[in-house]
């Protein structure tokens, strides 16, 4: 269900805001942006390491760790956009990495809200 609301998403915010097709062909806007996803994840990494180190002890919910890894997961979207906006505003292509973005955090706290409040038996 997640995957096919952002898949949603993204079609609607391509349509509604004429994003051209050439900019989310790409996989990095230049040597920069690899450098910072590269530093990024070699800092998250550890991080999901002992959020699940803390799961198996007891310490934290599953929900907290999906909802973690939600928001975690939002990160890179922020810092594609700001590229995608510094390299090439006319694209708009930043608005759709902000729209997953916002995705990504919505379903964060939704996920959290239900960790928090023990509405799931997970």
């Amino acid at each position: 269900m997640f995957f096919c609301l952002k898949f949603l998403l993204k079609r609607a915010l391509i349509k509604i805001f004429k994003v051209e097709k050439e900019s989310y062909h790409k996989e990095f806007v230049h040597k920069k942006h690899k450098i910072i996803n590269v530093i990024l994840g070699t800092f998250l990494i550890p991080i999901f390491i002992l959020l699940l180190y803390f799961l198996q002890i007891g310490v934290i919910s599953q929900m907290s760790v999906l909802g973690i890894f939600l928001l975690s997961a939002a990160v890179p979207w922020v810092i594609e956009s700001f590229f995608w906006w510094k390299q090439d505003p006319d694209s708009r292509y930043y608005v759709v990495c902000i729209g997953e973005a916002i995705f990504f955090v919505i379903f964060a706290v939704i996920v959290w809200q239900f960790g928090i409040f023990g509405l799931t038996t997970i």
